[in-house]
């Protein structure tokens, strides 16, 4: 897919640039770029390394400073199994790529391969994704089983065989090494537990990733040591984000979480710079949005005193989010974007709606404002309807995209359809659902038209061709404050979430 850029890309520019997809002036020690903005910076790379599979090359660049568990172990010597050899440059020239998106390329398409040579654990957890995603598990959610073809088996047994050597004990690094490998796992692991549509195991990895950051943060305190790039910029932020997708449905966060976030994320970005900055920018505020809602939720709120503290902390963020709208609106503005460049932003306003639409519900009845909330819905729909046309403009391909890891506009979409009391509006959304991806993170598109039908007739009091006779009958209302869990369990409706309720 063709990309456009306002200016030339560094060839040899620091990482935090790479991630952050702007143009690095590569000065030594620290650029410009990372000084002026308060990041750290490992400064230019400087050398480059080969990844030999089979008879192919893949150039993959490494910086002489701060790589810490990159240069652990001694590089593994070529492939030599032909199906590893041919899952691993299938990775390298279609997967990867893929799952990347518009801001994490560095992460799959550089960090990754040259991870795999240091590492067999993350090796075979590589060569699973990747077979995963050319053949992806499509009857995953499915109450009578999987049913692995030949090559989902292999994906299956590298996983098994990853998981394996993943536990096996790490004596030659030191624990703050031994945790940023055990981080990366969690979010790589997570990402096969992904394609499974596998809810419960996703949310244990992700718990156990909250505790290891938890306990990395407390280590690095202590021994005022840096961190690599990857780690704070790439894999951090990543196991915060996927909590996004359990929050907006009302999923109840660990304790001590947002103590984590609110180490982890800033809170004075005032100024986007890059797509990745909007992206930090809007979790971070969002994440605190959450916070508030579940402390609103536990708190007695006709409490004087513990009303003013809500609707000062909802005002506050209100204003960020509106001020997050603007600012991206300007970013957008000022400068030509690839169509993935503008798919993310329209996802991320998408998101930037549903925690509107959450905040403003944080001392009201929900639904008090209708009118004022369709047309929060309706901007929700138009943004993720850019989004998806800026999708099938970039796709180099025909066909439907098998699987994306990020939650992109699926989750806003459902968000929508549950929540709005339009029958326009939710109509919009079952058209646009069917412009999803086969899976996006954790929710599988069948599966989510399907709930979607469900919960309108259930409100709406009609049955439709899809139901079966048992469900013909008018059943009761869906209150739209109801949690998502407790409609899943209530009215047994499986969307994305299978085993959701187990």
């Amino acid at each position: 897919m063709g990309l456009t850029s306002s200016s030339s890309r560094s060839r040899h520019g620091c990482k935090t640039c790479k991630i952050r997809r702007v143009k690095c002036d590569e000065t030594r020690p620290s650029c410009n770029k990372c000084v002026q903005t308060g990041r750290k910076c490992d400064g230019p790379l400087t050398e480059r390394i080969i990844i030999n599979y089979g008879h192919q090359h893949v150039n993959a660049p490494t910086s002489v400073t701060n790589q810490s568990l990159t240069t652990t172990n001694p590089v593994h010597k070529p492939f030599t199994n032909p199906d590893e050899a041919r899952a691993f440059e299938y990775f390298v020239h279609r997967a990867a790529p893929a799952l990347a998106g518009s801001l994490d390329s560095y992460f799959w398409m550089t960090l990754l391969p040259r991870l795999s040579q240091s590492s067999q654990a993350i090796r075979k957890v590589v060569l699973a994704i990747s077979t995963l995603y050319e053949h992806p598990l499509t009857d995953a959610y499915r109450s009578d089983g999987i049913h692995y073809s030949t090559w989902q088996h292999r994906a299956m047994t590298w996983y098994r065989e990853s998981l394996s050597l993943a536990l096996q004990p790490q004596t030659a690094i030191d624990e703050k090494q031994q945790l940023e490998f055990s981080m990366l796992s969690c979010l790589l692991f997570a990402s096969v537990e992904i394609q499974h549509a596998n809810v419960q195991t996703t949310l244990t990895l992700l718990r156990q990733g909250y505790r290891l950051i938890e306990r990395y943060l407390t280590l690095q305190t202590l021994t005022s040591s840096r961190s690599p790039v990857w780690i704070e910029d790439i894999v951090l932020p990543f196991l915060v984000r996927q909590a996004v997708l359990f929050t907006i449905f009302g999923h109840v966060l660990p304790s001590g979480f947002f103590a984590i976030v609110d180490r982890l994320v800033s809170t004075n970005q005032t100024v986007i710079h890059s797509i990745a900055d909007a992206r930090t920018a809007i979790y971070s505020i969002i994440f605190r949005v959450f916070n508030l809602v579940q402390d609103a939720t536990v708190s007695n709120i006709g409490d004087i005193v513990i009303r003013n503290n809500v609707a000062e902390r909802q005002h506050s963020l209100m204003e960020q989010l509106c001020q997050w709208h603007s600012e991206i609106d300007r970013f957008m503005a000022e400068t030509a974007r690839s169509s993935t460049e503008q798919a993310t932003c329209h996802t991320l306003i998408c998101n930037q709606g549903v925690a509107c639409i959450w905040l403003g519900r944080v001392l009201d009845t929900p639904g008090v404002n209708p009118s004022i909330e369709d047309g929060m819905f309706h901007e929700i729909l138009l943004h993720a309807e850019r989004a998806l046309d800026c999708l099938a403009r970039a796709s180099d391909e025909p066909g439907v995209i098998p699987f994306v890891f990020e939650s992109g506009t699926a989750a806003p979409l459902f968000f929508v359809g549950w929540q709005c009391r339009s029958r326009d509006l939710r109509r919009q959304t079952l058209a646009l659902m069917k412009r999803l991806p086969l899976q996006e993170s954790l929710f599988v598109k069948e599966l989510q038209i399907i709930a979607m039908k469900k919960i309108i007739a259930l409100e709406e009091g009609f049955s439709t061709k899809h139901f079966d006779e048992a469900e013909k009958a008018r059943l009761p209302h869906v209150s739209h404050s109801m949690p998502l869990n407790q409609v899943v369990c209530k009215y047994r409706i499986f969307l994305a979430f299978p085993r959701f309720c187990n």
